[in-house]
């Protein structure tokens, strides 16, 4: 892997995990996560 790698992957893992905790107050149980694709498709 070369540096621009080495940049590019602690923005993405550090993106991955702001994207969970701001969908954490959305989701408060695993069936909310397993059934947010079929609840989004029903709007």
């Amino acid at each position: 892997m070369t540096y621009i790698d080495y940049s590019i992957l602690p923005l993405f893992i550090a993106f991955v995990i702001g994207i969970g905790f701001a969908l954490q107050r959305h989701m408060k149980t695993s069936a909310d996560f397993f059934l947010a694709a079929h609840l989004s498709r029903n709007k």
